[in-house]
């Protein structure tokens, strides 16, 4: 029951865009063009729901909050054909995102309580070049800097004093530098396409989640915080074949190797059994050298389809399709993953003129591996002992585990009409 609640939030989002492009026959063309967007999330109250189903406040959600987000951009590239087979482009972006949050006291009056205002900067290019090395293959690069903006946490856990502790509030602006090398061809009279790119990303300030205990005890919640370096590289390669006239395949497979370089994280430093001085926080929180979270190393998917003609009125079909996606860890601290996932499908039909007929199953095999792992806090056994050879726990706090489980094997039919 502690995962039950009823919440009452709103949302609303206004965008708009201007662009203005050349398409002339010259060497050289441009774009430019302006972006604002402004929205609003507001949370509202939490009522928790019991076990017996009863409905009530939720003790653990202290503040109600409006976020506020504005963002006005301004963006250019220049596009230029150096010759028949090298093309190469520039692409420049200045963003500004004004961040507002405001926390109200959680109860019918809706008093305030305080306002968090920041506003993120920041100057994003990205440069390409293309080479046409033959008519069916192409080969291309390019550099980039992407920004996520900062952030704040409504909920932050309280200091020894009972006060929140401001220090947990404010969220940096994540930004990354990336590149990419790839080709893309057409082989064997364009019966088969592929493409095969590699990557390598060095982010700054990657925005990961911790869980806390939020004011007033035994509750839960995540807050934003931020990992000093994450290197982030690895190789994607896509697929489709025409086998023969009636049966087509393809495949595709992605490798990701997502590492935390530099951090230093008071939640594992608590695990460890730190006796909250500096040096052992400093030497028992150090998670450099962990998997980034909820980052797979491995996805792979395969799948097929034979079709065949039923004289001048229609015709049958049968296809599969496979997906696997290896275990991903579901914390910084790397201690629990959600496990290795097979998922099986199939397909078969019938098309009689604007009439698609087929049955269906979506894991066939009944695989039941979770989808995710949420982590919480779990006091219902009480508190962690202390560590007496280190002096008074920190946090005694236990974790506790929820698995997202998947659908089962669905078994279905579907009759689609096209015009």
């Amino acid at each position: 029951g502690g995962f039950n609640q009823i919440d009452h939030d709103e949302q609303s989002d206004l965008s708009q865009e201007l662009r203005i492009s050349t398409t002339g026959d010259g060497a050289i063309n441009w774009s430019a063009g302006v972006y604002y967007y402004k929205g609003e999330s507001e949370q509202g109250e939490s009522l928790g729901v019991t076990q017996a189903g009863e409905v009530k406040r939720n003790p653990f959600v202290r503040n109600n909050s409006l976020e506020e987000i504005e963002n006005i951009a301004a963006f250019g590239g220049v596009y230029w054909a150096i010759s028949d087979r090298w093309d190469t482009s520039f692409e420049l972006r200045y963003a500004e995102d004004e961040i507002t949050l405001t926390n109200y006291a959680n109860d019918d009056a809706a008093l305030f309580v305080a306002e968090y205002n920041e506003t993120f900067k920041s100057v994003t290019p990205r440069l390409t070049a293309t080479f046409a090395a033959t008519d069916d293959i192409n080969i291309y690069g390019n550099i980039s800097k992407g920004t996520k903006p900062g952030a704040f946490n409504s909920s932050v856990p309280d200091d020894i004093n009972g006060n929140p502790d401001e220090s947990f509030r404010d969220v940096d602006e994540e930004e990354v530098l990336s590149y990419e090398l790839g080709t893309k061809m057409s082989l064997m009279d364009q019966r088969v396409s592929l493409s095969l790119a590699g990557y390598y990303m060095d982010v700054e300030d990657q925005q990961l989640t911790v869980v806390i205990e939020v004011p007033g005890g035994g509750g839960t919640t995540s807050l934003l915080q931020n990992a000093g370096k994450t290197e982030i590289y690895g190789v994607e390669l896509e697929t489709n074949v025409m086998i023969t006239e009636n049966l087509t395949g393809g495949f595709s497979y992605a490798y990701t190797h997502a590492e935390i370089k530099e951090r230093i994280s008071q939640d594992e430093a608590d695990l460890q059994g730190s006796d909250g001085s500096f040096e052992q926080n400093q030497a028992l929180g150090n998670v450099a050298g962990r998997d980034v979270p909820r980052v797979p190393d491995h996805m792979l998917s395969l799948f097929g389809r034979y079709e065949h003609s039923l004289s001048s009125w229609g015709a049958w079909y049968v296809g599969g399709d496979y997906t696997f996606e290896s275990a991903k860890y579901a914390q910084e601290h790397n201690l629990i993953e959600n496990g290795d996932r097979n998922l099986v499908g199939a397909r078969a039909g019938l098309l009689v003129g604007n009439w698609d007929f087929s049955i269906w199953g979506k894991n066939v095999l009944d695989d039941d591996t979770p989808v995710d792992v949420i982590r919480y806090i779990d006091r219902r056994s009480g508190g962690l002992p202390p560590f007496p050879q280190n002096g008074p726990r920190p946090s005694s706090s236990p974790r506790g585990f929820g698995l997202t489980l998947p659908r089962g094997r669905q078994i279905g039919a579907t009759m689609n009409y096209r015009f």
